[in-house]
């Protein structure tokens, strides 16, 4: 019974370190200007497939890994905020899986990394 409760606690401590790591990478590109920064909910996400409906130069390129693919695109909107951008472009979101062996258990640890460019909009037409 003890052995057990060890085996659970070393799980659930293992699942907390990895869940709670946030690798974050963000390039500026371009005239590295400074532009105010924006409210997330207004940064609109294009895939590659999808045309922006407006001109536009790039601001800046930004890749995170997070533990769920929601959290790895809402940090993307926030660092675009932050950046001054109105969208993201040729957003991708790849899914990570890696094997965490406690004592004999192997645990699978999925990390969602995203990655797209922030960009700004130069005319509203």
């Amino acid at each position: 019974m003890n052995t057990r409760l060890v085996q659970v606690g070393l799980c659930l401590l293992a699942a907390v370190c990895v869940a709670g790591c946030t690798t974050f990478q963000q390039t500026l590109t371009g005239e590295e200007t400074v532009l105010p920064g924006k409210n997330p909910v207004g940064v609109k996400v294009y895939l590659s497939s999808q045309a922006l409906p407006h001109p536009y130069k790039e601001v800046g390129t930004i890749v995170a890994t997070l533990s769920s693919e929601d959290d790895a695109v809402s940090f993307l909107k926030e660092k675009a905020a932050a950046m001054g951008a109105d969208a993201l472009m040729n957003l991708e979101v790849r899914v990570h899986t890696s094997t965490l062996v406690i004592i004999v258990i192997p645990i699978p640890v999925h990390h969602y990394i995203a990655s797209a460019i922030a960009v700004k909009y130069t005319s509203e037409n």
